[in-house]
């Protein structure tokens, strides 16, 4: 179960957040390239290196776009159903009590 703590941030998330940093950190992380591919871009001129560079950003950006999104969508249905559950106990009628 996923744990609040007093200022609303779950532990949750900041052991994920702390995970991808150590794995984006590492150098195993950076040295994921094929040697051909990297001889190819490196043997090209400028304007394909700057090519590359914006088209792996073009495939990049939509989706953490959707990724973001997506948790976002989830978060709010999640405070919205929280919401609806919980009821005031002026609302509840006498055949609740039992």
């Amino acid at each position: 179960m996923i744990q609040r703590t007093k200022n609303g941030r779950s532990k949750f998330a900041a052991g994920a957040v702390g995970a991808l940093a150590a794995m984006t950190c590492t150098s195993l992380a950076f040295g994921q390239s094929c040697a051909m591919c990297y001889n190819n871009a490196a043997a090209s001129g400028t304007t394909a290196i700057q090519a590359l560079r914006s088209g792996i950003l073009v495939l990049l950006v939509p989706p953490i776009f959707m990724f973001i999104a997506i948790f976002v969508l989830l978060f709010r249905s999640k405070e919205r159903v929280a919401e609806e559950l919980v009821v005031p106990v002026a609302e509840q009628g006498p055949d609740l009590w039992l």
